[in-house]
C-alpha cells in the first residue's frame, strides 16, 4: 500500500510553537551520511516531548486502522539546498513527517520519486510507508525548514 495522508493541525499553536523553541537545542550537523541539521533519534527518551508523541502515535494509529509500536523519532532542519535533500526510505513500515513551520512563498511538504511534491500545511503530518523513497524539497529562499519525523512498525 503506497497511500499517503495527510493530517490537519495536529498540534494546539501554543505546543506547536514550544515544540519549534524546544527542538532548536537538540539539532547539529551529524556528519556526511546526514546532510541537513539533525537530532539524534533518540526524541521518545526525552519527557518534554511525551506529549507530543502521544499526539503523533494516536493520529497515526487513527489514520492507518493499525496498532503501532514507535521505534524512534527525531528532529531536522533544512535550509533548502541541494546538498541537504538527499533521496531515501526508512527501514519501518510507516513514517510520520510533522511541518513545524512554513514560508509564505515555498510550498511545504516531501518530495517523493514517484510523484513529486506532496504539499503539507504548517502544523500537519504526512504519513506513508516506509519504502516510499522521499526527500526534502530543495527551495530558493532564505529560510530554515523545521519538521520532526517518527518511525513506526506494526505491533505484532
Amino acid at each position: 500500500m503506497d497511500k499517503k495522508f495527510i493530517i490537519l493541525d495536529c498540534l494546539s499553536d501554543d505546543l506547536r510553537e514550544k515544540l519549534l523553541v524546544d527542538c532548536k537545542p537538540f539539532l547539529r550537523n551529524l556528519g556526511d551520511d546526514y546532510p541537513s541539521y539533525q537530532s539524534d533519534d533518540i526524541l521518545t527518551n526525552y519527557p518534554q516531548f511525551l506529549l507530543v508523541h502521544q499526539i503523533f502515535h494516536s493520529l497515526a494509529s487513527k489514520y492507518l486502522k493499525e496498532k503501532l509500536f514507535l521505534k524512534r523519532s527525531w528532529f531536522l532542519m533544512t535550509e533548502g539546498k541541494e546538498e541537504q535533500s538527499i533521496m531515501h526510505n526508512h527501514p519501518h513500515d510507516y513514517v510520520g513527517v510533522y511541518y513545524m513551520n512554513s514560508h509564505p512563498s515555498f510550498p511545504n511538504g516531501t518530495e517523493f520519486e514517484e510523484e513529486g511534491l506532496v504539499e503539507v500545511p504548517e502544523n500537519s503530518m504526512v504519513l506513508f510507508p516506509g519504502h516510499l523513497v522521499h526527500r526534502p524539497p530543495v527551495f530558493n529562499q532564505k529560510f530554515e525548514r523545521y519538521t520532526m519525523s517518527l518511525d513506526w512498525n506494526l505491533s505484532t
